[in-house]
């Protein structure tokens, strides 16, 4: 493996875990929006679209490029 494949796979899992720690946050703001709904009655099916999204976006479709590149962390 050359010395630039090897600095873009691990600049590329850098940006992974960065997206990944942002879906960690944005669904704990998720919950936190649910819950408001809990107690004020808001519209609790854009926050389950926004959560679902979310964890599609920043989950499932970088895990396929990390599969597609070899790497299984």
């Amino acid at each position: 493996m050359s010395l630039c494949s090897l600095l873009y796979c691990h600049l590329y899992l850098a940006w992974v875990d960065l997206l990944y720690l942002s879906h960690l946050l944005f669904s704990f703001i998720a919950f936190y929006l649910i819950w408001v709904h809990l107690l004020f009655r808001i519209d609790i099916f854009s926050f389950a679209f926004i959560l679902c999204f979310s964890f599609h976006f920043c989950v499932l479709r970088d895990s396929r490029c990390i599969v597609r590149l070899g790497y299984f962390p």
